[in-house]
């Protein structure tokens, strides 16, 4: 199983879907992100109080704690669109709301991403080492989970771990491949807040908040790009392991 033979096959699963599943990411994303903060934004008695503020609401904290337990499954339904993708099945951004269509299955999924937390947890206690190693191991129960939805939380773990038996240092090369392109995607982050700070000293504050706001774009554009050339490299990444290790799932 070789890394970059993947990372091909991703980009050409990829290619004629770079935009959509751009956009895909991008509604995850505001789904995600945005009703906490304006949240957050709100108990904090408005957007002034809310920059200044080093603390939020201990009631913005637990509505934030809830909205992202429920989130889990939007966030499963993630890695499950773009193994549609290189299956060259159904594509559609309401994907992230069918999962909602099932309620067992809505607490199947909080319930084992729970399930994983606390033994990841566990595990790093003792040592960093074995918690990563435990990580790698369960890291495919979520496509485990898209083949198998009837599998308990348990169940899918110890599929993911007999999956992962070998070719746990793959995945973590695989995941390492990619932080070359994450610190790339940061780069007009950074640029733009230098920037921003150095023309505040000559110019004016409008100046440097429009730089910012340019870097900020930057970084999005790629991220944008590279989370979904990421997440289809994990699920052909899953598909390899299918074809080389003989498993329950292909029964």
């Amino acid at each position: 199983m070789w890394i970059s033979r993947i990372k091909e096959d991703a980009r050409t699963a990829l290619q004629g879907h770079s935009v959509s599943s751009g956009l895909f990411i991008l509604l995850y994303f505001l789904i995600a992100e945005l009703p906490p903060t304006i949240i957050d934004i709100i108990l904090s008695g408005g957007f002034d109080n809310w920059t200044n503020q080093l603390h939020s609401p201990p009631l913005s904290y637990l509505i934030q704690l809830l909205y992202y337990i429920l989130s889990i499954p939007m966030q499963v339904a993630v890695y499950w669109y773009f193994m549609n993708l290189i299956r060259e099945q159904d594509l559609n951004f309401s994907f992230l709301f069918k999962v909602y269509e099932h309620g067992k299955l809505v607490f199947k999924l909080i319930w084992t991403n729970i399930f994983m937390g606390i033994f990841l947890v566990l595990w790093s206690i003792l040592f960093v080492i074995p918690g990563i190693i435990k990580a790698l191991s369960y890291s495919q129960v979520y496509f485990v989970l898209k083949d198998h939805p009837d599998y308990s939380a348990s169940k899918a773990v110890k599929e993911s771990k007999h999956l992962m038996i070998g070719f746990k240092w793959k995945f973590f090369l695989l995941n390492l491949s990619f932080i070359g392109w994450w610190i790339l995607s940061i780069i007009p982050l950074i640029v733009g807040i230098i920037a921003a700070g150095a023309i505040s000293l000559l110019i004016n504050d409008v100046v440097s908040y429009l730089l910012i706001a340019i870097g900020i774009l930057g970084s999005a554009w790629m991220y944008l790009w590279l989370l979904p050339y990421f997440y289809t490299s994990l699920a052909m990444f899953y598909e390899r392991l299918l074809i080389h290790q003989p498993s329950e799932i292909k029964e």
